[in-house]
Parts: structure tokens; sequence; C-alpha cells
């Protein structure tokens, strides 16, 4: 009988996971903070953002944010964000993670800080995966 539970509750995983698409712009292998990340990113940001080449309409990818100036994608940025002059570092993603409307003042983002600093940093590691810059 637990060789049939297991096979069910197997192939149900299998179909949840054929149903709503596997998100294949993970990597298969995350670290412990990545993978915490991501489920920080799914609820917080995923909304809007993606981490993928994909501009939404809504808000612009993270992919490859680390490293690129601020407003400086074809995104229609706000006035604000496009004259932040800001490169994304791991240090200024968590400063204006923490607080948005202080760090880039007159910005238009729907989000008023994460002031978990444990959450930022998984959050932050997560997008890491989805830069080029990967190092600390």
């Amino acid at each position: 009988m637990a060789k049939v539970q297991r096979a069910v509750l197997w192939l149900a995983a299998v179909l949840t996971l054929a149903a709503c698409g596997a998100p294949s712009e993970t990597p298969a292998r995350l670290s412990e903070a990545a993978a915490r990340g991501e489920a920080v990113f799914t609820a917080h940001c995923g909304s809007c953002h993606t981490v993928t080449s994909q501009e939404s309409t809504t808000a612009p990818s993270l992919e490859n944010v680390i490293g690129r100036t601020a407003g400086s994608t074809t995104f229609q940025y706000s006035p604000a964000m496009r004259e932040a002059n800001i490169v994304w570092t791991r240090q200024t993603l968590d400063q204006f993670l923490t607080a948005p409307r202080e760090t880039v003042p007159g910005n238009q983002m729907a989000f008023f800080g994460m002031p978990d600093a444990a959450m930022r940093a998984d959050l932050i590691e997560y997008i890491a995966v989805h830069s080029q810059e990967r190092a600390r």
C-alpha cells in the first residue's frame, strides 16, 4: 500500500509541475539562500517583475540587474528612477529594498520596503543567480 501511495503522490507532483509549468529560468540547483530568495521573490516581487529577459508592462525585468544602471532598460521608468544615478549592486539593492521611497524619492514602484534583513539577503541572492555577477 505504501508503494501505491508514494506512486500516487509522485504522479500528482509531476502533473502539478506540468500543469503549472516548472520555472524553466531557475537553475536546477539553487543554494539554500537562493531557494529561500526564490520564495520571497514569488511572494513579493513576481507578480510584477521577472528574472528573465522578458520585460513586463508592469515592472522591468530583473535579469542581469546587478551591475546595471537604474532606469537603463527599455522599460518606461519614472523620471526619478531614470535620474537616480544608481548602479545596482548587492549593497544598493539592499538599501533600495529596505526603503525604496527614501532611496529613490519619487519612484513609482508600489512597494514600501522589506524590513527583514535576512529576507532581503535571500532575495538578493536569488536575483544574483539571474545576473551575470555571481560572486560576492
